[in-house]
């Protein structure tokens, strides 16, 4: 991976720096499970859990007006992969009471969350000690949702009608997605 940081030239122009060396490792483990337990009642799992982090420090070069290289190093190694959570699990249970009618419950839970930020504002120089401090790290969550529907037994110019519930966190959680 490569990023780009803008510099300004000793003459008022952009210039940029290609930051090369953004290595990551992205390892995890993902899993999902569906049983219909009977007629009525289907049960559907998920679980995910990932390691994401760059591997090494990186640099970035850049020739200013007199020629002279000017190079710059950014604290990396070891930081986590920011704006997605590392850990998720979730459980839905479906169930179909009556012909045409749906209800669904289902519950996400979000964990190691850290915050995105931008690899560029790592830099250091040499005799530094770099920031090799993790971004936050946002609280786990948890989120349920209601889910219903019925399709209605009449038709509309051919098409079928459908009244549709949907209730997005239902319990009112208060948490932090994006940082």
């Amino acid at each position: 991976r490569i990023a780009t940081k803008y510099v300004q030239n000793e003459d008022g122009d952009d210039d940029i720096i290609y930051l090369t060396g953004l290595n990551q490792s992205h390892f995890g483990i993902e899993s999902e499970f569906a049983a219909q337990l009977n007629e009525m009642f289907r049960l559907d799992v998920g679980m995910s859990y990932g390691q994401w982090l760059f591997t090494e420090d990186a640099e970035g070069t850049y020739r200013d007006n007199d020629g002279s290289d000017q190079t710059y190093k950014y604290a990396l190694k070891d930081l986590m992969v920011g704006d997605m959570p590392q850990n998720s699990m979730s459980i839905g249970v479906t169930a179909r009471p009556v012909d045409g009618a749906t209800i669904q419950f289902s519950y996400r839970y979000y964990g190691r969350n850290f915050a995105n930020w931008d690899p560029t504002s790592r830099e250091y120089s040499d005799g530094d000690t770099p920031d090799r401090a993790q971004s936050f790290l946002a609280p786990d969550y948890g989120v349920a949702d209601l889910n219903a529907s019925y399709d209605l037994p009449f038709e509309f110019g051919g098409s079928k009608a459908q009244v549709v519930l949907n209730v997005r966190n239902l319990f009112d959680a208060v948490y932090i997605q994006d940082a």
